[in-house]
């Protein structure tokens, strides 16, 4: 990637006289305390009863979700996450977390009428 140039704050870094080279982390990677910012947002999401099933009840303290039915995983993947995630991650991923989910909410729809499909290049 370096000689090709390509996606520089990618590239790896030397760490000055040590011979040791630094990875630098993806812009998707997000840190221990912005995953417990994640993980406190889902807890103290306000949502119509039944809408998501007792969402905050489901999360362990490690972040993962147990127990919840395949609607409740589609709703959290199609609209929950990419809310909760919109003031942790740069603007590129937002916006390709948001596409992403646009594509489960089509992909999970009961009829797909290809005028109102939005265009995500795929």
């Amino acid at each position: 990637m370096k000689e090709a140039n390509v996606r520089p704050k990618l590239h790896p870094m030397d760490d000055g006289g040590n011979g040791l080279t630094l990875l630098p982390a993806a812009p998707y990677v997000i840190s221990k305390l912005e995953k417990t910012m994640f993980i406190k947002n889902i807890r103290e999401l306000k949502a119509p009863s039944n809408y998501v099933g007792q969402l905050s009840k489901k999360i362990t303290v490690d972040g993962k979700l147990q127990g919840l039915k395949s609607h409740n995983y589609h709703i959290s993947m199609q609209q929950i996450m990419p809310l909760c995630l919109r003031t942790l991650l740069p603007k590129e991923v937002q916006v390709t977390i948001v596409r992403i989910s646009g594509v489960f909410t089509c992909f999970c729809s009961n009829s797909v009428n290809a005028s109102t499909m939005p265009e995500h290049g795929l």
